[in-house]
């Protein structure tokens, strides 16, 4: 007889596809790959108080103000603010000139960000802050955010105030 192995581990070995499927449930809950697959897919959620503590700030990144990070592209730079921080994205085609993200260069993208709403006044911390005005859902969104941009970009300083 044939036999099919179970896509995620090399411990199950069935007589045929029909035998898998009958089978896949009473195997799920024993197969390491499987449960990996079902867990990788569920982000944990952080807690809203866990999401607005202080930043730990690291020794000789300096405070930018709003209005240093409005100026970047002046000096030739290509830097976004988001929950706290500020990011040098220069040299990434998404936010050049003619990048999808563009309009992002020089802003506080934290509230556009968590509420995923790209309008005016989402940029404007002024009007809106993503310490005041975000929900733990959308400060969980904005996090999932400021994690990439900490993975893929230089962090250059600290938003002011």
């Amino acid at each position: 007889r044939p036999t099919v192995q179970c896509e995620h581990c090399s411990d199950a070995f069935y007589c045929s596809n029909d035998c898998r499927e009958a089978h896949a449930s009473e195997h799920a809950k024993a197969c390491p790959g499987q449960q990996a697959k079902a867990s990788k897919g569920k982000k944990s959620q952080l807690p809203k108080e866990e999401l607005l503590k202080p930043i730990e700030k690291k020794d000789g990144v300096p405070e930018v103000t709003l209005q240093e990070l409005a100026d970047c592209r002046s000096s030739g730079k290509l830097w976004i603010g988001c929950m706290g921080r500020v990011f040098d994205v220069t040299g990434s085609e998404f936010y050049g000139a003619a990048g999808n993200y563009s309009s992002f260069v020089g802003k506080d993208t934290s509230v556009a960000l968590g509420k995923m709403k790209f309008n005016k006044e989402y940029f404007d911390p002024a009007a809106m802050h993503w310490r005041r005005d975000l929900d733990e859902k959308e400060l969980n969104i904005l996090n999932d955010w400021m994690v990439k941009f900490a993975d893929k970009y230089p962090l250059v300083g600290y938003i002011k105030g």
